[in-house]
């Protein structure tokens, strides 16, 4: 019994070894196995990131031409967006080349709901079965369409340009739906975006730029959409200046401005510019376009938000000075009197400092009106501490009078301010030090009363009878 327990024991061990001796080699022999095609992957891995960094170097320098891809000088060739060879330019390359798929079969996304009762689907359904579901090939012939008509519409003038470049604004928009998810729905978008512009209905126009930069927020084309958005919010805003509109009345005459609020529109525009891209060249542009918009319109406390906005940035921006000035001018304009808040003076003072101390050049240029804003600085807080003075003066309070004539003299030496608080200053101290108190004007009161005062009887009798 003592034998078969041993053995049953032990076999059981060596048959557990057993087994993981097994499993190892196994594991050996498999990855030995996987070694060559691990290393490959390793290797072609490499090669396409090497290939992907020169690429973002190359493109740089690389000048794009609609319809064959980007040309680079140095080899003479002609490259997609990805950076493949497209040949040497003799062939037509098709612009739906330039995507990050492959070029000869048609990659569509998973749906994610693939039950056939989904609205979507059955809309899809219906699309493929009258042959106007997503087509690689029909996108394509239609782009082409599209980009013959927008070279046509583009050299006519007149009402026949207008119209011819509507009607390519409709058919690229039917080649971006024919191949959603796609480097040629992002071009057709853009230039149906660019048809609108060029035909100036800036409303459609920006609707389709909000639309690519939603979709696609890091668009090889953001540049030059903060560009046209730039162009639009200053029409806008130039259009609303030379004839104000109320916000609630409608234009219904005019198709290169929104149907209500221009001034609204324009300054909802740069703020559009300074989100969707906020490292773009034009951000700090559109920052001081809106604040100033805002200042004309005198909605300083907007304005001064903005200013603010662009001073702590945009260090580098060359509006800095003018974010500074304007944002002093500002200041003193949001504060309502000695009765509100000192908050705008303060900051104002700490805008007067930084400009003499990091605009030199600009400081001696704009010397006069700043020295002007930094004496209107120092009068409002003088009317303040005066209004204080008089406060705790007609109070009989006399060393709180003391305290803010003797600050108003010594911090603004040589104005009026200064002058009076000091000839002040000189009547009280013929006075009282000290106002008097309930307690003093008590103790007089009996003092001087004291004499007439009838004696204290040495038993008195209790008022109240037992």
């Amino acid at each position: 019994m003592r034998t078969a327990e041993n053995f049953n024991r032990y076999g059981f061990k060596v048959t557990l070894i057993g087994v993981l001796v097994v499993l190892c080699l196994g594991c050996r022999f498999r990855s030995d196995g996987l070694v060559d095609q691990k290393s490959d992957v390793i290797k072609a891995y490499e090669i396409a990131r090497e290939q992907d960094r020169s690429w973002e170097h190359n493109r740089q320098h690389a000048k794009y031409v609609p319809g064959r891809g980007y040309h680079l000088a140095d080899t003479g060739q002609y490259y997609n967006a990805s950076g493949r060879p497209l040949g040497n330019g003799d062939e037509k390359i098709q612009t739906a080349s330039f995507d990050d798929a492959s070029s000869d079969e048609l990659v569509e996304k998973p749906i994610k709901d693939s039950s056939p009762f989904r609205p979507r689907n059955v809309l899809d359904q219906y699309k493929a079965a009258i042959g106007k579901g997503p087509s690689r090939d029909r996108a394509r012939k239609v782009y082409e369409d599209a980009e013959r008509s927008y070279r046509e519409a583009i050299s006519a003038s007149g009402e026949t340009r207008q119209e011819q470049l509507l009607e390519t604004a409709e058919t690229y928009g039917t080649a971006a739906n024919a191949w959603p998810d796609s480097a040629l729905e992002e071009d057709a978008l853009f230039k149906e975006a660019e048809c609108y512009y060029f035909s100036d209905d800036y409303p459609e126009a920006e609707d389709r730029y909000e639309a690519i930069v939603k979709k696609y927020p890091n668009s090889r084309y953001l540049d030059l959409i903060s560009v046209r958005r730039f162009e639009i919010a200053k029409y806008w805003l130039a259009t609303h200046r030379a004839k104000p509109t109320r916000r609630l009345r409608p234009n219904l005459s005019n198709s290169a401005l929104p149907r209500f609020d221009t001034f609204g529109h324009a300054v909802k525009l740069f703020d559009r510019i300074r989100i969707d891209d906020p490292a773009g060249k034009l951000s700090d542009d559109a920052t001081i376009a809106a604040g100033n918009a805002y200042f004309k319109a005198e909605n300083y406390h907007r304005a001064d938000q903005l200013y603010t906005d662009l001073r702590d940035a945009f260090p580098d921006s060359e509006h800095q000075f003018d974010a500074h000035l304007l944002g002093l001018k500002c200041k003193l304009l949001i504060y309502q009197g000695p009765n509100y808040d000192e908050k705008p003076l303060q900051e104002a003072t700490k805008l007067v400092k930084r400009i003499k101390r990091q605009f030199h050049q600009e400081y001696e240029e704009k010397r006069e009106m700043v020295d002007q804003s930094f004496a209107e600085v120092h009068a409002r807080l003088a009317d303040r501490d005066w209004l204080h003075a008089q406060y705790y003066d007609r109070r009989r309070e006399t060393q709180g009078a003391r305290f803010y004539y003797d600050r108003i003299a010594r911090t603004y030496e040589g104005t009026k301010v200064a002058s009076e608080a000091q000839q002040r200053l000189e009547e009280l101290s013929t006075e009282v030090n000290e106002s008097p108190s309930r307690l003093s004007a008590i103790k007089g009161f009996l003092d001087r009363q004291g004499e007439e005062l009838p004696p204290l009887l040495e038993n008195p009798e209790p008022i109240i009878q037992p």
